[in-house]
């Protein structure tokens, strides 16, 4: 899992759309830990960022909204990796070619 660890690092990194939404380096370490276990509860995502809950919480909400975490409902506790066509081509280069 090394890798999808540092792939993570460097799509938070150097995407623009991460950029655009302001979304820090722990951003990867919640999402790689999300992707890695499933499903999580928001409250521990939030503490996965090590961050001050304010900012944790804004982070959510942007990854929310670039769809790379997903809930049930706005309030949910529990939350679950998302993967957009465009984060899973980069998290999973040539994937597609793999079922061809």
């Amino acid at each position: 899992m090394p890798v999808l660890r540092e792939r993570l690092a460097r799509i938070v990194q150097f995407e623009p759309r991460f950029i655009h939404a302001g979304i820090k380096p722990e951003g990867a370490r919640a999402l790689y830990l999300l992707i890695i276990q499933g499903e999580v509860l928001r409250a521990d995502f939030k503490a996965y960022f090590n961050l001050h809950d304010k900012t944790a919480a804004n982070q959510l909400k942007e990854l929310l909204l670039l769809g790379v975490v997903e809930a049930p409902s706005p309030k949910s506790r529990d939350l679950y990796p998302g993967f957009p066509v465009w984060f899973a081509q980069l998290l999973f280069p040539d994937l597609h070619r793999r079922f061809q």
